[in-house]
């Protein structure tokens, strides 16, 4: 009995050492992700008054208002002339 416990345990040795040479050999491709991060910097802040001026030359919030109505508009207007909202299919 001691005998086989003796080969078991031989076996099992040389195996692992096998293994472990094998992989101790191998070739890493591994490449992070983080290698070509690339800090964050501020960036530099322009000038408010030139980008409130902007604002105001195209109408303010008022022009995104509008912008909105206009498109509510024509939807309704090609439903209308569709004759969807009557329940006609041409």
């Amino acid at each position: 009995m001691r005998v086989f416990y003796i080969i078991c345990v031989s076996f099992f040795v040389c195996t692992n050492i096998t293994v472990a040479t094998e992989l101790a050999s191998s070739d890493n491709n591994y490449t992070s992700v983080f290698d070509s991060y690339q800090n964050w910097e501020l960036e530099g802040f322009g000038d408010w008054r030139l980008a409130n001026d902007s604002v105001g030359e195209i109408g303010g919030w008022q022009f995104y208002s509008r912008e909105q109505s206009l498109k509510e508009q024509n939807n309704s207007a090609e439903l209308m002339s569709s004759g969807a909202s009557k329940g006609v299919v041409k």
